[in-house]
């Protein structure tokens, strides 16, 4: 459902609208982006709450209608510290979020910018990916891309070293270091440059080789001087994860795109097989802190 507006309308902030059925009011802005803003609009008619994003198209402006979410997984894991999120939620989310990917790149789409503010959270323990203002479609082979995508911290390998070509591989390790931050509660890697970011992974994962990573030396910065670091255990980083989590993690972690685990293959693997059917809702973790 959309409409267009004249561009005179298009830096007011609603009070309250009517598009087809939905009758809106009470707005309350609660994002703004590049691609747009974000509303918290209650509809008279069905009495609850959606969230109104309006797109700017030229001298027009759209709006889109969805649910409305209270969490991110951002705000879910900082309202939590320093407690963590309890394993049955974290094995419940990760799942959600491999086949919520193995349909986007089923269908042939990178989101691209996958990261904890990205996926919205809802009361009843239902994860939804968010946000594809950066999302494409990809060929086989996958085609070059431009490299300004995905936020730093969840930055694949081959996006930080300039690959010329890259795939749905690149979406599975942002998820792997979603992962890792739903089970300790801080980024896997966290550095504030390119550099710093990459030789953070290198630390940890150990500087890769030729051996390791064959294409390592087609990538545009590629450099024979960077620091050599031997691989440190997962464990040391990701603490609480048990062997099979780190398994899993150490599979989508992989240098070589093209061995990383896929979103498919991962909703089978071990560490899966325990998955709840359900969670109690979202609320029950704050205890008597929940607002």
């Amino acid at each position: 459902m959309a409409r267009t507006m004249d561009r005179n309308e298009l830096y007011k902030e609603p009070q309250s609208f009517a598009i087809g059925s939905y009758t809106f009011t009470n707005c309350q802005l609660i994002g703004k982006g590049t691609y747009g803003t974000v509303y918290k609009a209650y509809d008279i008619q069905q009495r609850t709450y959606f969230a109104i994003k309006y797109c700017f198209a030229g001298c027009k402006k759209i709006y889109m209608i969805f649910e409305h979410i209270d969490y991110d997984l951002k705000m879910l894991i900082e309202k939590l510290q320093p407690k963590p999120l309890p394993m049955l939620y974290v094995k419940s989310f990760l799942w959600q979020l491999l086949r919520a990917l193995t349909l986007c790149h089923t269908n042939r789409v990178l989101h691209r910018d996958l990261k904890p503010q990205n996926i919205l959270v809802a009361a009843n323990g239902t994860v939804k990916i968010a946000d594809f203002g950066l999302a494409r479609s990809f060929t086989i082979p996958s085609r070059c891309y431009t490299h300004e995508i995905v936020t730093l911290w969840y930055r694949a390998p081959e996006i930080l070293l300039r690959s010329r070509f890259y795939s749905t591989a690149v979406d599975i390790w942002s998820l792997a270091c979603i992962f890792a931050e739903l089970v300790t509660s801080k980024p896997l890697f966290h550095a504030d440059s390119e550099i710093g970011q990459l030789l953070q992974i290198f630390q940890i994962l150990g500087t890769p080789t030729l051996e390791i990573w064959p294409d390592f030396i087609d990538c545009v910065d590629y450099n024979d001087n960077f620091p050599k670091w031997t691989e440190c255990l997962l464990a040391e980083h990701v603490p609480g994860l048990d062997s099979d989590g780190l398994d899993l993690l150490a599979q989508m972690l992989l240098y070589p795109p093209e061995e990383r685990i896929t979103s498919k293959a991962a909703l089978s693997h071990r560490f899966l097989g325990d998955v709840p059917i359900h969670i109690e809702p979202v609320a029950t973790l704050f205890g008597s802190d929940n607002e």
